[in-house]
């Protein structure tokens, strides 16, 4: 990593599935009850130019079964009590292996949107790019960061390649481009968070307003 002004720190969980293996011992439950395995936290470095560089940080662990049943009570814990702080933690690591000599930018999909993640890699000089997943309070007329978003005037358009699968043919996505600097309030259900400052954040919604009709076959 030593040559590259910029790092992408992308984090992103998986899990091992050993259902099928009923004389495999230690295993944990996963997303659905009656499924076994482990779960696996990893960040990878890749360059801007998309290379991979390397692992930065990984976390190995499984679920407790006793925990199976109990989702609803998940709002009600701080970030470090939840599997949740294993996003900060992986920032954490980031910084302390990169030393802080390239700038870094922690990306990661929806779960990651954490405000304690916010908070903390704005401290650490950190940088994210991270896919929102709530409808967060926000300082603005419109209260909320969805609605907020929306109202702000296209700033421009671009053109996405969709490569083709095995649903669909390649084409063009044709993209509406709108951003805004937003100030987001802390949680109001935790009370380690109420502690922190509001973290102000650039959003970005790109939005397809010109797609074809999806065609589905019937067999």
């Amino acid at each position: 990593m030593k040559d590259e002004e910029i790092i992408l720190a992308i984090q992103d969980p998986t899990d091992l599935d050993f259902t099928h293996h009923p004389h495999t011992q230690g295993l944990g439950h996963l997303e659905a009850a009656y499924l076994r395995g482990i779960k696996v936290h990893t960040t990878l470095a890749v360059s801007g130019e998309g290379v991979p560089l390397g692992v930065l940080g990984q976390e190995i662990w499984t679920r407790d079964l006793e925990t199976i049943g109990k989702k609803h009570k998940r709002k009600q814990k701080e970030t470090s009590e939840k599997e949740s702080q294993r996003w900060l933690t992986a920032q954490q690591q980031t910084v302390i292996n990169t030393q802080g000599k390239q700038k870094i930018i922690t990306v990661a999909d929806r779960a990651a949107d954490i405000f304690d993640l916010f908070s903390q890699a704005s401290n650490n000089n950190g940088d994210f790019l991270i896919r929102a997943c709530h409808n967060r309070r926000v300082e603005s007329e419109l209260s909320y960061l969805i609605p907020t978003i929306e109202a702000a005037p296209i700033a421009g358009e671009m053109n996405v390649e969709i490569k083709r699968n095995s649903h669909s043919a390649a084409r063009i996505a044709r993209l509406n481009i709108q951003f805004m600097s937003m100030t987001i309030y802390q949680p109001a259900n935790r009370t380690i968070a109420q502690s922190l400052p509001p973290v102000t954040v650039n959003v970005i919604l790109a939005t397809e307003t010109d797609f074809p009709p999806f065609l589905v076959s019937a067999s």
